[in-house]
């Protein structure tokens, strides 16, 4: 990634540097069982792709700032905007985890230096 790239939640546009991107998949199923000769019988449900999005320091504060207070909103679910395969995908989300370093203090004012986040699919992305 590079900086300058754009992510999107609830419809506000963040300007920021992604210095690290995992798209994971989960495979969730209607039913998994075995047989009595251990065969596997299945259906799959859906498939869900997750984010772990890890930014580099943000030059404005005021950006970090806004990012970091709409991701910690007092919300179930946020509609985001990330990249996937050659374009992005928008899709509701809910967030299991943030982190943040601080980088340093300058006159009694917090210097943050990036941050991660953890999206989580609400619904599958592909069903049958």
């Amino acid at each position: 990634m590079m900086a300058n790239d754009i992510v999107v939640i609830d419809g506000t546009t963040y300007d920021v540097n992604i210095t690290s991107f995992a798209e994971t998949s989960e495979f969730a199923d209607k039913y998994a069982e075995r047989t009595e000769d251990w065969d596997l019988q299945r259906e799959l449900a859906g498939i869900f792709f997750n984010y772990e999005l890890t930014l580099g320091e943000i030059q404005s504060q005021t950006v970090m700032q806004s990012l970091w207070d709409k991701i910690h909103e007092f919300t179930p679910f946020h509609s985001v905007t990330l990249p996937h395969g050659t374009t992005t995908q928008t899709f509701t989300a809910y967030i299991t985890g943030t982190s943040r370093p601080l980088k340093r203090r300058v006159n009694a004012e917090n210097k943050w230096g990036g941050m991660t986040i953890k999206f989580i699919a609400k619904a599958p992305q592909i069903t049958s």
